[in-house]
């Protein structure tokens, strides 16, 4: 028997890697340079980080790849939640 598990594809992606940070998908480009700021200035990721999300009714889900701490994501969240 084998379950599946279902989750709801991306509606955007944001990449941090070598000092450039890439958004696509649904990020409204007023807001794709304050993104890549707080990104790479503000919490100065080095390493290479991606960040995926969908809007779940009202509610905002993100997935992370890469090194980063819980409270980094947790400041992502809430920028994001802000900006998007």
């Amino acid at each position: 028997m084998s379950y599946f598990l279902f989750r709801k594809s991306a509606e955007f992606t944001i990449q941090v890697r070598s000092g450039q940070c890439n958004c696509e998908g649904r990020v409204p480009l007023t807001q794709q340079s304050a993104i890549a700021h707080f990104l790479i200035e503000d919490l100065g990721l080095k390493e290479s980080v991606k960040i995926q999300g969908a809007w779940d009714h009202k509610r905002l889900r993100l997935w992370f790849r890469g090194r980063m701490a819980e409270g980094e994501k947790q400041r992502i969240r809430n920028f994001l939640l802000g900006r998007l």
